[in-house]
């Protein structure tokens, strides 16, 4: 059984679970980025390409939720979490290939 799947049976829906939001996040922002960009880009953009973007996406929904900048409807969040799910994967791939 899966962590996520453990975790819905113990505490209810999904969506109560941070890594069950986390999980769906990031597969709704990689099929919709699919639809824009060429299959696994983001393999090819170094870890800090992918955390600046993710700090982009986190001022810029706390920017929108405090009414500093219009709500351009994107889930910035979303994007954030995803991003930072690139540089992990990213990061441990280096890792991976550095230590054989």
């Amino acid at each position: 059984m899966s962590f996520v799947s453990d975790m819905a049976i113990q505490h209810g829906p999904r969506a109560a679970h941070p890594a069950a939001v986390a999980v769906d996040d990031v597969l709704e922002v990689m099929r919709v980025g699919r639809q824009k960009h060429p299959v696994d880009s983001w393999r090819c953009e170094h870890e800090d390409h992918h955390l600046d973007k993710a700090v982009r996406h986190v001022l810029t929904a706390k920017l929108i939720r405090d009414a500093h900048s219009p709500d351009d409807k994107e889930d910035h969040l979303a994007n954030a979490i995803c991003r930072l799910a690139m540089a992990q994967a990213n990061r441990r791939s280096t890792n991976a290939r550095n230590s054989r």
